[in-house]
């Protein structure tokens, strides 16, 4: 609880000064990467009122599925009947996210926003690389075509342990249907925080956070580095 106030008054203060921040020179695209069940959902809804409370202009999104060719590619990705090829799979991930950044990201980005993707090119290098083995620099060279060579500022990982992601998803599965991708996630949950832990290590761009605290204490944290990183 300590924690918690201190990080508000953290964010209070540094919202004080938001007449400097608000004036963007550019737009900013920061995303959320974590395993299923590490509350990104949850958190980046309270980002976007965190962010337009304090005057600033912002979009939140995720990946897959925010454009509508992006819908009907997570559909797909989501409700498979069969067995898809890694590299197909790969593919069509790509190819959202070529039509997310051309849609979406970039415009927004143009008219100085600040942009919150629920996901990003680092969920393909886990699921596609580290998961099913493709390779790395092949994997870089297909999303960084998709993307414009544009890469998020900062990447917010949002770390949990297999135990409590496993109850989190079981809970909520009583109430929601298990799609396939889904069901992947809960076979493979462990091997799947690896491939985070191993894919966002020892990285500049990347800030760890723990995911085991109150979504409220996590949104905080997130908004502090957000304004720190904008002021800096």
């Amino acid at each position: 609880m300590k924690k918690f106030f201190m990080v508000l008054f953290c964010s209070i203060h540094l919202a004080l000064l938001s007449d400097e921040t608000m004036k963007l020179n550019r737009g900013y695209l920061f995303s959320l990467e974590g395993a299923n069940g590490c509350g990104k959902t949850t958190v980046i809804k309270m980002l976007e009122k965190i962010c337009a409370d304090n005057n600033f202009n912002v979009m939140t999104t995720r990946e897959p599925g925010a454009t509508e060719l992006g819908k009907n590619i997570r559909s797909i990705l989501m409700h498979r009947t069969a067995p898809t090829n890694p590299r197909a799979e790969a593919l069509l991930f790509a190819a959202d996210r070529a039509q997310h950044f051309d849609e979406i990201i970039l415009p927004y980005l143009e008219q100085k926003y600040i942009i919150i993707s629920d996901r990003m090119v680092d969920s393909s290098f886990v699921y596609q690389s580290y998961i099913k083995g493709l390779d790395q620099t092949t994997l870089a060279a297909i999303n960084n075509f998709a993307m414009q060579d544009k890469k998020p500022d900062l990447v917010f990982y949002l770390k949990i342990d297999a135990q409590t992601s496993m109850k989190r998803i079981d809970n909520r599965n009583q109430t929601e249907t298990t799609d396939a991708f889904h069901q992947e996630a809960l076979e493979q949950r462990q091997r799947i925080i690896d491939g985070y832990d191993t894919v966002l290590r020892n990285r500049k761009d990347v800030i760890i956070i723990d995911a085991t605290q109150s979504s409220e204490i996590i949104a905080q944290t997130i908004y502090q580095a957000i304004l720190t990183y904008l002021q800096n």
